[in-house]
């Protein structure tokens, strides 16, 4: 049930990321230390290309985050890069755990 509520929460993110812009290309990364912050995030998501935008999902009743965020990158070659090079990569002592999410209508 949880897996399930998850699931439809980052296809709901996704979707509403991808009809803002359709020409940007959303990685999914889960998996995410409750500690995590924003900066720290992009200076390890910069390392594969120019980061458009980094958003940490948090709970709208306690603030804390929810352990998942979206990167936005201009092209899927930086966002595929991103992917290959950074997932499972050790962060706040977690493995994050990145999907890719090509905009709506696009081809992966």
């Amino acid at each position: 049930a949880v897996r399930a509520a998850c699931t439809r929460v980052v296809a709901s993110s996704a979707r509403a990321m991808a009809r803002r812009n359709t020409n940007v290309h959303t990685v999914f990364v889960g998996n995410l230390s409750y500690d995590a912050n924003e900066e720290a995030l992009r200076s390890i998501f910069e390392r594969v290309g120019p980061v458009l935008a980094l958003r940490i999902k948090r709970d709208s009743e306690n603030g804390r985050s929810r352990g998942i965020a979206f990167v936005e990158y201009a092209d899927a070659g930086m966002a595929q890069s991103a992917v290959r090079n950074l997932n499972g990569m050790d962060v706040g002592g977690r493995n994050l755990r990145l999907d890719y999410t090509p905009p709506t209508g696009a081809a992966a």
